[in-house]
């Protein structure tokens, strides 16, 4: 297994939903070790990656876990892809994404969120824009005891996405039990991504 990092290719981690940073240290530091920068915004927006890709001309990979695949997916613009910031003469850009028991869904798919509002909660409906797994070469990892999303769906969902497909014999969190296990299968993508790109 390769254990040093591709030149200049940065981890940026989108975490899923009603979870803090701290549950993704371990994975993070792990990375981190392999030589691999990670940046894990506690609240991810358009404006983190355009800053990494556009500002600093960062090679990026993607990371998405749970309810991150809709956000991350969402934040990757079509010019922010490695091959068409290349192909403008441009360094930098997404060069892939991984997901792991993520959420992957198309153009305008609905999707619900709720939050609390007055001591209750509100649901409301969101339409996707983008499905960045389009124009950017992705794996996805199936948790195959997730109680969360079921992974028959996270299948499909890969599988929908054109997405390398790859299991992890772990629940909703591998970056908790898995870790090694999951850093090994992050950092084949990202060689596998790189070797491809040159």
């Amino acid at each position: 297994m390769a254990s040093t990092a591709p030149s200049q290719l940065t981890i940026l981690l989108i975490q899923g939903s009603f979870q803090l940073p701290e549950v993704y240290r371990k994975l993070t530091k792990a990375l981190e070790a392999r030589g691999y920068p990670v940046i894990h915004p506690l609240l991810p927006s358009l404006a983190v990656l355009r800053r990494l890709v556009e500002e600093k001309s960062r090679t990026v990979l993607v990371l998405m876990h749970s309810y991150g695949g809709l956000v991350g997916s969402e934040a990757v613009l079509d010019e922010f892809g490695w091959n068409k910031r290349k192909d403008r003469g441009l360094t930098g850009g997404v060069i892939y994404l991984f997901f792991f028991a993520a959420f992957v869904l198309a153009e305008e798919a609905e999707y619900w969120t709720s939050k609390i509002i007055d001591q209750s909660y509100a649901v409301q409906t969101t339409k996707l824009t983008r499905a960045a797994y389009r124009y950017i070469p992705s794996t996805y990892v199936v948790c195959g005891n997730d109680q969360g999303p079921p992974p028959q769906y996270q299948e499909m969902w890969g599988k929908n996405a054109g997405s390398i497909m790859l299991r992890i014999n772990s629940g909703h969190s591998p970056m908790l039990n898995k870790t090694d296990e999951l850093v090994n299968m992050i950092v084949e993508a990202a060689h596998g991504a790189i070797k491809n790109a040159y």
